[in-house]
Order: C-alpha cells, then structure tokens, then sequence
C-alpha cells in the first residue's frame, strides 16, 4: 500500500510486525587506544610524530540493500545520498516492490561512522558504515516495530534532477485539502503549490498524518486546466481550477486506475 510505506500485511492479523532487531554488536574492542602515559623526550631524541585524524566517513553514494522482517522476508530497498550545495546531507529511497522511488529522506545525519536517517513520521533508519565505508547495516523502526537492514554502496548517488516548472497563477498558489477514497479506504490528502524567486512552480503533495512531503513534478496550469505528476509512485493529477469556488475539481490516476479528487484551498503557503 503507497500510503504505508514499508509496512508489512499478513493475512490473517492485518500488520505484520518487523522481527525485533539483533543487538548490534559493539565494535568498541576495535577501537584500542594507547594508554600508557608516553616518556618525555630526552634532549636531542627526535619528537614523536603526531598522528592525523583519519577523514570522516563519506556515507554519499548509491546504496543497495534490504530490510529483513518476520519469518526472513525481505523488503528490498535502494538509498540515495548526497550532498546540497551548502554541505548538508539529504536523501532519497527506493522500495521497487511498492513501485515506490524518489521518496525524500529527512534529517539525514552522521556522527563518526554512526548514520541516520528518516522517512516521514515514525519511520528511521540508525545505522554504521563499516571501516571500508562500504555496506552499512542497523536498525529500522517504525511505529515502534524494529527490523534489521542492511546496505551496500554500489557506486555513485543516482538521484535525478527534476525539469522546473513555470509559475502558475497566483489563485493556484497555496494548501489544498482534499479526501480521496481507493480501494475501500479513505485519505486525507494537502496539496502545496507555490513560485519560487526565480518565477518556477514547485509543490508537494501528502497523506495527511504521515508526516512525508513527496514532491510533485511537471506542473502546468493552462488557464483553468491543471495538471501535476507525482514520480515518487507513479501518479499524475489533472483538474480544473475553480476561482470562485476556491477548489480544484479533478483525478489522481496511478496504475490505470483513476480516482475522483477534489481539493479545496484553506491557505496561502508561506514560501
């Protein structure tokens, strides 16, 4: 299901829950340091060279890997890292057994060899590079509910760059509400549009409750006429503006099937 992502249904009791993680093996055995206090250098003996700090690990790049859950099922899953022109670290995941891809990371964080990470609300990712920097493994939790994961870095980060959007109008500008209904359930659902100081249009769209912005791509408002994409799972919206109704009366369309949504404004979106 999109708007759970990663959880796991079993048949019988609905959710099912993530296998409680091993304890993660401390490697503080590893990290031996000298503790006997040094001799004073005697006069003409060479000084004992300082050794430098060894270089911060660099958890940047493509990632591959699984969560393990209940009974040794896995959920394969690709992690993206990199980079923002001002030095901080930011992500994306990938869980192509929901068709999911692009999904924004947030507060993503590292401290020593010590990664993390998040995906909405509730749902983390504590994990460690190993010495080589190349896998990385730990801990996912969501909604209380823990399984083990494990990553390899497969090269460099693949995370695309969106094309801009041109502005849209400024009555299309702002928070959308709506309630859209598939497959007998029901979500609440904010839409968030706005022009950027270089006259383009970006937006996000989420399941309220989630906590997860997931963008949207390809905007384009043709007088009344919108339409969006939204890449992370495949989806594309197509509606009508109505100004003085305030509602934009339209379909969310994902997997060939299309489902009735309308919008309503309930503020302008501060930038």
């Amino acid at each position: 299901m999109i708007f759970d992502l990663l959880h796991i249904r079993s048949r019988r009791r609905g959710v099912r829950s993530l296998t409680g993680a091993a304890a993660l093996l401390g490697c503080s055995a590893g990290l031996w340091a000298q503790t006997a206090t040094p001799k004073a250098a005697t006069a003409g003996s060479p000084a004992t060279p300082s050794t430098a700090p060894a270089p911060a690990p660099d958890p940047t790049g493509h990632w591959e890997g699984a969560i393990k859950a209940q009974m040794g099922a896995e959920i394969v899953i690709a992690v993206d890292l990199t980079k923002t022109k001002a030095g901080a670290l930011a992500g994306t995941i990938d869980t192509p057994g929901q068709a999911l891809k692009g999904i924004p990371l947030a507060n993503v964080s590292i401290d020593g060899s010590a990664v993390k990470f998040e995906i909405g609300a509730g749902r983390g990712f504590t994990g460690k590079l190993a010495a080589d920097g190349q896998t990385m493994e730990g801990s996912y939790t969501q909604a209380g509910l823990q399984g083990p994961f494990h990553l390899k870095r497969m090269g460099a980060a693949r995370m695309g760059t969106a094309t801009a959007s041109a502005a849209v109008s400024p009555e299309l500008v702002g928070t959308w509400e709506g309630t859209m209904e598939r497959s007998g359930m029901k979500f609440n659902v904010i839409l968030g549009l706005s022009n950027t100081a270089d006259e383009t249009a970006e937006g996000n769209f989420e399941f309220a409750g989630m906590g997860l912005r997931i963008p949207v791509a390809g905007i384009v408002q043709r007088g009344a006429q919108v339409t969006f994409q939204i890449p992370a799972f495949g989806g594309s919206y197509a509606g009508a503006l109505s100004g003085e109704a305030g509602e934009l009366v339209g379909t969310l369309t994902r997997d060939l099937e299309a489902t009735p949504l309308t919008l309503k404004r309930t503020a302008a979106r501060a930038k």
